[in-house]
């Protein structure tokens, strides 16, 4: 079954959404624990739902590329070869 919904669409349920929204700190902390994007994360990554329709569908490699990206969006210091903020083993730099 395919659903056929418009982006006014998606607009008008996320309005409707009364649930609490994560903090930058929560996101950050959860990224760099599971290494994936949610729905929760989308209004502080800045991620529009239909790039995230699109994040879903990409292979393991290209998901985690995107994820390194919003991590360093969020937390310019933080390095991905040792996974360490700040960058302590001088691949970051």
């Amino acid at each position: 079954m395919q659903l056929d919904i418009d982006k006014s669409q998606l607009s008008s349920l996320g309005n409707y959404y009364q649930g609490e929204r994560m903090k930058k700190q929560e996101v950050l902390t959860e990224l760099k624990k599971t290494k994936t994007i949610s729905t929760d994360m989308l209004s502080v990554i800045g991620m529009p739902f239909e790039i995230f329709l699109r994040y879903s569908k990409l292979d393991a490699a290209n998901q985690q590329k995107i994820v390194e990206k919003a991590i360093k969006r969020l937390d310019p210091e933080y390095c991905g070869a040792c996974e360490c903020t700040p960058c302590d083993c001088g691949y970051g730099s």
